[in-house]
């Protein structure tokens, strides 16, 4: 008798819950919104993609990338310099950043809370388009920059 009981509170504390969530958490539904896998590239000898990594990676190979700190739209560079190195190759630098103070730190926390204020209000929607863009040129125009960037880095 105990065992059914147990078993009814918790089938009604999941209705509960579930009407709570329903009414706080909105349903969206959402249009034109297709999900698919990238083509998987071979990097084949004399392939295309492998000869636009092996010039990106040239590219990136052949200069040091200055990194600011980035805070809301905004870029500071402190005097604490430091240099990211090739882990096959400690004599060359392939990007120079900068290390923030408790100052930056916090207002970098900040400006993250408020604009998360702002994110929350931006429609599903909306927010997918946002995503499809930077996938769209993380996989396209960007694609060996990024790759030789993981590779060198």
């Amino acid at each position: 008798m105990l065992s059914v009981c147990r078993v009814n509170v918790v089938v009604n504390l999941q209705r509960y819950a579930t009407r709570c969530l329903a009414s706080i958490v909105p349903e969206v539904k959402v249009d034109d919104f297709d999900v698919k896998n990238e083509p998987v590239y071979q990097y084949l000898k004399g392939s295309k993609e492998r000869t636009e990594l092996e010039k990106a990676l040239k590219e990136t190979a052949g200069k040091t990338e200055d990194i600011p700190i980035v805070i809301g739209d905004k870029e500071y560079k402190t005097d604490d310099v430091r240099y990211q190195v090739m882990p096959h190759n400690h004599k060359q630098k392939i990007a120079k950043f900068y290390y923030a103070d408790a100052k930056l730190v916090n207002k970098a926390i900040d400006v993250a809370v408020e604009t998360q204020k702002k994110w929350d209000r931006v429609p599903i929607p909306e927010r997918l388009r946002i995503w499809e863009k930077a996938a769209s040129l993380m996989a396209g125009q960007y694609r060996q920059t990024l790759n030789a960037a993981t590779i060198l880095d």
